[in-house]
């Protein structure tokens, strides 16, 4: 069977790429899980898989190995850094992640996660 398109989906990946998480309530059977699956980048089965609880008792951080959003951008940041012709552009002073909420701090590699909401804006 394949995916029926919500009117929520679009407002769902809104509030996904602002936050990076979110908390998805509704009736019982009216799509929540196969929203959410089609814009999760992993998915934790906790009710199916048998493993996923034993980790979240004795090893939680190990549920969350792989890179996150944010580290996606900073890669994608670098990765555009080092393509720059600085023969014709002057080479970036420094390199920011724009968030829409959260704190801003600046990255052990650098990079700074610049947060609107702590701007003010």
């Amino acid at each position: 069977m394949s995916y029926i398109i919500r009117v929520s989906d679009r407002e769902l990946q809104r509030k996904l790429e602002a936050s990076g998480a979110v908390l998805i309530r509704g009736a019982k059977a009216c799509g929540k899980t196969e929203s959410a699956k089609q814009l999760a980048k992993s998915v934790l089965e906790v009710d199916i898989d048998p493993q996923v609880p034993l980790l979240m008792d004795t090893a939680p951080s190990r549920l969350l190995l792989g890179n996150t959003p944010l580290d996606d951008a900073a890669a994608n940041l670098k990765k555009f850094a080092s393509v720059l012709d600085t023969t014709k552009v002057q080479a970036p002073t420094s390199l920011n992640i724009i968030t829409g909420t959260g704190i801003s701090y600046a990255r052990k590699d650098g990079i700074n996660v610049v947060s609107l909401s702590s701007l003010g804006v």
